[in-house]
């Protein structure tokens, strides 16, 4: 729940508040629990005081009914006495008649005992208990009816007494609209306010969707960033710490991560160092052997039989076989270490496309093979160089496994997620089921593959896989009729 201050520094003591509210002492548990408190425990309350607030409206309603309808049948009931009280009072005065005695007697004890049936206000009763003093009056005066006629002072007195009673009467009735108009009064102001109660409650809720939002945020952010710090490792970044400021469960697994990362970091040192000395290691002294070899093939130390020339020649071919892995397994680690730090921009494919073609212009040629390139101005987002190696890669397989006058299609598309797919489709037999699931191995080489003259280290397709995983594309490969195809796809478009 917030509090709202006054004060200028109110802000920033807030916020350095929540802060140390979602710090890493605080685990994903207690956050869960803490939201559930802040955001439970208020709808509650805002529901159970809802509900208090109709059922006291629905009380007081029907009690206030039942109070109109009493006060309303009450005073048309003492209006009816009161008018039958009258009439008889007066028919007595002229006909003296005992039975309208016991009917007016009967009559006046109703009357007198009326405040004690009837729930009437404090003015009422005080009224009643004026009326039936004023009818025990005009009673009195009624009772020597018998003994001698009523003088004219008498009559007067009974007709200002009965006047009177109408008097009191017409306040009764009056007394009892204004208890009918305040009850109405009563009920409408009870609805209004618990209205503006509900409606305050209502305006509650805004506040705790807020207060869900903000744990929602605080809690997936860090995790949000986990995610991104090992996708960060998984594309090969040690260098970047990992620090995230959270809760202790994920700044546990967040220092764990940077551990790792460091070992990592650590171990791709290492290797690096190792390969960079292994490769010097064995070059040295290859390259001893190659000048030594060259003497003897150049027959600058003597002459040399059949024999021991075809011998020489096969240490010249061997060394140089060595000496290209040597320098590929050099030039695989500089790719990979130096991908990371380049940046992406916006790519033309078929100019790209233009520079892979030409390098591979003469073997194309002499081999009359017919290229098929139809990439409709598509431009990708991507690092230009490691783009060119990707394709250089895949292009240089298919011409070099082509068969003579054989035909390689490069075409592009767009998939269903909306993102650029590059096809490379080529007549060179394709790759048996075997080798497939090791064709992206390091140093693995199809040994069913057509013989070529220049076989390669085995490192090309595993480069291509690491730079398209860079790239946050995909490489799918299906065999076709007559050869190969390979896919690439996930990358961000636009026409030129």
């Amino acid at each position: 729940m917030f509090i709202w201050h006054d004060g200028a520094n109110f802000g920033l003591s807030s916020c350095e508040d929540l802060k140390s509210l979602f710090n890493s002492s605080t685990s994903i548990r207690r956050l869960s629990f803490m939201a559930l408190a802040t955001l439970g425990i208020p709808l509650l309350v805002s529901l159970i005081f809802a509900m208090y607030s109709l059922q006291k409206i629905s009380i007081e309603g029907q009690r206030a009914a039942f109070q109109v309808a009493q006060l309303v049948s009450n005073g048309k009931q003492l209006d009816e006495l009161l008018l039958n009280m009258e009439r008889n009072a007066r028919q007595y005065f002229v006909l003296g008649d005992t039975q309208l005695e016991r009917l007016f007697e009967e009559q006046l004890e109703e009357l007198s005992q009326w405040p004690e049936g009837n729930f009437e206000s404090q003015e009422n009763q005080q009224t009643l208990e004026l009326m039936v003093l004023t009818f025990n009056q005009v009673w009195v005066i009624a009772q020597q009816v018998n003994q001698q006629p009523l003088s004219a002072g008498e009559q007067q007195q009974v007709s200002m007494l009965l006047q009177k009673l109408k008097r009191l009467n017409d306040v009764y009735q009056t007394r009892i609209q204004q208890q009918v108009v305040d009850q109405a009064s009563a009920v409408k102001q009870g609805s209004s306010k618990a209205q503006q109660q509900i409606l305050w409650s209502i305006l509650f809720l805004p506040l705790v969707i807020f207060a869900a939002i903000s744990f929602v945020w605080f809690i997936t952010r860090p995790i949000k960033q986990l995610g991104q710090q090992i996708k960060a490792l998984e594309l090969g970044d040690f260098e970047t710490p990992i620090v995230i400021n959270g809760p202790a469960d994920v700044a546990e697994i967040a220092l764990a991560l940077d551990q790792m990362r460091a070992r990592l970091q650590f171990l791709e040192t290492q290797k690096n160092r190792f390969i960079r000395h292994i490769s010097h290691e064995l070059k040295t002294p290859l390259a001893a052997i190659r000048e030594g070899n060259e003497l003897l093939y150049d027959h600058s130390l003597g002459g040399l039989n059949e024999r021991q020339h075809e011998v020489c020649q096969i240490l010249q071919e061997n060394s140089l076989k060595l000496q290209r892995h040597i320098e590929d397994l050099l030039n695989f680690n500089h790719i990979i270490d130096n991908s990371i730090s380049q940046s992406h921009q916006s790519v033309s494919l078929g100019e790209l496309f233009d520079v892979v073609l030409k390098s591979h212009q003469l073997t194309i040629n002499n081999k009359q093979l017919d290229l098929q390139v139809n990439l409709d101005s598509l431009r990708v987002s991507g690092n230009q160089e490691q783009l060119r190696v990707i394709f250089d890669n895949l292009v240089s397989n298919a011409i070099k496994f082509s068969p003579r006058q054989g035909v390689i299609i490069i075409d592009s598309k767009i998939d269903n997620n909306g993102l650029a797919c590059v096809v490379i489709e080529d007549q060179a037999g394709g790759i048996d089921e075997v080798f497939q699931a090791q064709m992206f191995e390091p140093f693995s080489q199809n040994k069913h593959a057509i013989e070529v003259p220049l076989k390669g280290s085995g490192l090309g397709l595993t480069i291509v896989k690491e730079l398209i995983d860079r790239h946050q594309a995909s490489l799918c490969y299906r065999r076709s009729e007559l050869g190969s195809i390979f896919e690439i796809c996930g990358f961000k478009y636009e026409q030129s």
